[in-house]
């Protein structure tokens, strides 16, 4: 699941947008990457927002999701 983040006031949300949203996937491996202009305000998104991956720019995340499902 690919997450844009536009706002920093949308922060303090993701941790449990993003419990819930792995609580209810079919997939219990769903994987969560975060992107979006609001993410490089928070050095510690990854740590404390529960998502497998946080990339400030589209081709950025495309490769981290390659890499998250070790695709070659």
């Amino acid at each position: 699941i690919g997450l844009s983040v536009g706002l920093v006031e949308q922060l303090p949300g993701l941790k449990d947008l993003i419990t819930r949203l792995k609580a209810q996937a079919i997939n219990p491996q769903t994987l969560v990457i975060l992107g979006g202009p609001a993410v490089n305000s928070d050095p510690d998104l990854l740590q404390n927002s529960g998502a497998d991956g946080v990339s400030s720019h589209a081709p950025q995340a495309v490769e981290l999701a390659n890499r998250l499902l070790s695709i070659d």
